[in-house]
């Protein structure tokens, strides 16, 4: 079917949806339903809210100060990694609204900090330089 003609097929065929006939959706989203020739997405899961990351200073040559900030009191799981995916940190078990510093003993150079609650991950970059 042409791609033009989805729009006025769909909503005369309820159990019509895009991809191949065997194929199941991909992700947790919900197709796109049509309702009245508009389109309107059925969300599955609610807001996650506030969950910011950012690590201060950055340039630096001494350390760093990863601020995390969370809507949410669940822990989170900082992980810091170099440019090569080796993971050089692990700390578990988190408070949600903290601030981590670190960096003194690493090298010149760029790393990953990536932070993960529950199903949600950030990540940022940092350069440390002499």
């Amino acid at each position: 079917m042409p791609a033009n003609a989805i729009l006025a097929h769909v909503p005369g065929h309820t159990g019509d949806r895009l991809g191949k006939c065997d194929q199941q959706p991909c992700g947790t989203q919900q197709p796109l339903v049509i309702n009245k020739g508009k389109k309107v997405a059925q969300e599955t899961e609610i807001d996650a809210g506030l969950f910011t990351v950012a690590a201060m200073p950055n340039p630096t040559s001494d350390y760093f100060n990863l601020v995390i900030k969370s809507d949410s009191k669940t822990l989170v799981t900082v992980k810091i990694l170099d440019v090569y995916g080796r993971v050089l940190l692990v700390r578990k078990s988190v408070d949600a609204n903290t601030t981590l510093r670190f960096g003194e003993n690493l090298y010149s150079g760029t790393y990953l900090v990536n932070v993960i609650q529950g199903k949600i991950e950030k990540t940022v970059k940092m350069i440390k330089i002499n």
